[in-house]
């Protein structure tokens, strides 16, 4: 029960958003925080979750020594990303889209570049979430 419980945390806690940096929040206090200037990539992931049995967007922000994840269904989830969006901006923060849908793979046929894949997925390059 307690990695349920702390699986569901670490998806769903809240994520803070200011002009310094990102930060992952837990009772309502700053838990992990990384400054904008030390952001080095963020990536959106999609993929199949056999939790809800639907496939989701999961967002991992990455700074030099940090790491901090989310998923997507966040309350406020779209002025979350709009005020991310505007930072990535002003920060020429590199964004990658990762797709590792099953649905994706399914339409490979050579079975060393759906292994491939399967592992690493199909990355394209953004400007934006």
């Amino acid at each position: 029960m307690a990695f349920c419980v702390g699986y569901a945390f670490k998806r769903w806690r809240p994520i803070g958003i200011n002009e310094s940096g990102i930060s992952a929040l837990a009772f309502s206090k700053p838990w992990k925080f990384i400054p904008w200037s030390e952001i080095r990539k963020i990536e959106k992931i999609r993929m199949y979750d056999a939790t809800s049995w639907r496939y989701s967007l999961f967002y991992h922000v990455y700074g030099q020594n940090r790491h901090i994840g989310f998923e997507n269904g966040l309350k406020q989830m779209d002025s979350l990303l709009e005020a991310i969006n505007s930072q990535i901006a002003k920060f020429h923060i590199d964004v990658e889209y990762i797709d590792l849908g099953t649905d994706t793979l399914a339409k490979v046929t050579d079975r060393a570049e759906r292994k491939k894949l399967w592992r690493e997925g199909v990355r394209v390059a953004q400007s934006k979430l």
